[in-house]
């Protein structure tokens, strides 16, 4: 705020009888001397104007600038202006300061048109200013400079205030480490009273106020406290722990296992917890604290996350490796040189997709129980296959008839020589004949000389009965079981390959066995 005064002093007109009684003493004079005393003034009022001069008792800010020039009167003045322009302003917020001044909130005077006012005063009458020449009177001007700190300086340090203090508040959080509920802490919030700020501000860079500001500054508390999240984290910890731990029954018939989602590597979806700490954050900021609301763990909802992948997959091998039964088709075992049947099996498979879905449908539901899906499959050969069996064997020179793995029957054989060996391996009975045509099977080798063809009849080489060995791909192999006019050749190597019996015994075998039954030749 400027000030300005301008006192007149007691030489002045109002207590000017003094100057009257020497005007009278020396009217005589004054005619003579007058002219020159003007002359002198003027003389005067030129320098002060050629120098651009503050007249006597001429105080700026305090500061005696009496005929000095302007340039230099406004260097004076600005010494004692730097300290104002340079006063501190420290601002205080817990443990940081911030320092700053009205020069650097860009400051401006009006120091040129206070020293320009103060140069009006030259122009006063030449009667005053050869007074003030020739009796010492002065001007007895003072006058202030003002200092004025632009509002946008003051707004815009404030609002980097703000920015450097403002901050939201951190929500506390339930987070999972691991398959363990963790709390992160939360944390207050603050933010900086600006009004108030901007206020005490703009007088203390004024000079109008202190010059260490303690900042308001409001604190902001979280919805989520760090204290409401260990209130409730046991409890979450509780149902998440319920959720993994339960026992899930995986059954197959009489079996059965145990699993649960913890051994699954199952994860806890914590969204309804955080959902439900929301909003008991919320309720608690309005309720009374005996009213303040709790959660519990069996109120708690757990979802469970399963990924798919190695953790069921391997329950699943596990329980088919206890369960599955392979199929097995009912064969023949003849490694020992006699023939054991080895009855089919029905086979278990366990069908793993269906069961793993199963499986992790039950354990994110918490389902008590869950069946193994399996297959039953069915062998493709029966023992019904192998009902009737013919094995000859070889050194033994007979033929023994099985029946459902049993031998029922067996008879004395002629087998192939050494130059036509009796076949060994598998076959099957093919054509059964009654009475049969012998055809020479080698007229231009071993039968050479021999008939085309003899009926039935006691030289018939086939006897009364003979019955084809059929090779597995059901080609006729040329080999019979058949009957012979030489029975004394029965026991012995003797034939191109067939296997020679007594009529009677060919007969009855005809008679029992039936076409498509397994026959196994052993040396």
């Amino acid at each position: 705020m400027r000030r300005r005064t301008t006192q007149e002093p007691a030489t002045r007109l109002g207590r000017r009888w003094w100057p009257l009684a020497i005007v009278a003493l020396f009217g005589a004079v004054g005619a003579a001397a007058g002219t020159w005393v003007t002359w002198e003034t003027v003389t005067w009022r030129m320098q002060l104007d050629e120098q651009q001069a503050m007249l006597p008792g001429t105080h700026v800010e305090g500061v005696d600038v009496s005929e000095l020039a302007l340039e230099d009167a406004a260097t004076a003045v600005q010494r004692r202006l730097d300290e104002r322009l340079d006063r501190s302003v420290t601002v205080v917020h817990d443990d940081r300061t911030w320092t700053t001044s009205p020069r650097e909130l860009d400051a401006r005077t009006d120091l040129a048109a206070v020293l320009a006012s103060a140069r009006d005063g030259a122009a006063m009458p030449l009667v005053d200013l050869a007074r003030m020449r020739w009796f010492g009177e002065t001007a007895d001007l003072h006058l202030d400079v003002e200092v004025t700190v632009p509002d946008a300086a003051v707004d815009a340090f404030v609002a980097e205030l703000g920015r450097t203090i403002d901050h939201e508040p951190v929500e506390a959080e339930l987070q999972l480490v691991g398959r363990e509920p963790q709390l992160v802490e939360g944390a207050t919030g603050a933010r900086l009273d600006r009004s108030d700020a901007t206020t005490r501000m703009s007088r203390a860079v004024h000079g109008e106020g202190e010059q260490t500001i303690e900042l308001r500054v409001a604190e902001l508390t979280p919805t989520i406290t760090t204290e409401l999240v260990e209130t409730i984290l046991p409890e979450v910890r509780t149902a998440v722990d319920v959720a993994l731990d339960h026992p899930v029954r995986v059954v197959a018939g009489e079996r059965q296992w145990t699993v649960t989602a913890r051994e699954l590597d199952a994860v806890p979806d914590l969204t309804p917890a955080i959902q439900a700490l929301t909003e008991l954050g919320t309720v608690r900021a309005v309720a009374s604290p005996e009213e303040e609301p709790g959660i519990r763990a069996e109120e708690l909802e757990v979802p469970l996350q399963l990924a798919d992948g190695e953790p069921i997959a391997v329950l699943v091998e596990e329980i088919a490796a206890e369960i599955e039964v392979p199929v097995r088709d009912a064969r023949l075992d003849t490694d020992g040189g006699w023939v054991v049947l080895v009855p089919e099996r029905t086979g278990v498979r366990v069908e793993r997709e269906p069961t793993a879905t199963a499986v992790r449908a039950a354990v994110l539901s918490g389902a008590d129980e869950v069946e193994v899906e399996t297959v039953r499959t069915s062998p493709g050969v029966t023992r019904a296959a192998f009902q009737q069996v013919l094995l000859v064997r070889q050194d033994d020179r007979r033929v023994y008839l099985y029946d459902n793995g049993t031998i029922v029957r067996d008879w004395p054989a002629a087998i192939g020589t050494s130059d036509y060996p009796t076949p060994t391996g598998r076959f099957t009975v093919g054509a059964k004949r009654y009475e049969p045509t012998w055809t020479n099977p080698s007229p231009h080798d071993w039968g050479y000389g021999a008939p085309a063809f003899i009926g039935p009849g006691p030289n018939n080489p086939l006897g009364p009965r003979a019955v084809n060995w059929n090779r597995p791909s059901g080609r006729d192999s040329l080999i019979r079981f058949h009957g012979t006019p030489d029975e004394h050749t029965i026991g012995q190597a003797a034939t191109h390959g067939c296997i020679r019996m007594y009529n009677n015994d060919v007969i009855e075998l005809y008679d029992l066995v039936e076409t498509g039954t397994t026959i196994i030749s052993v040396p």
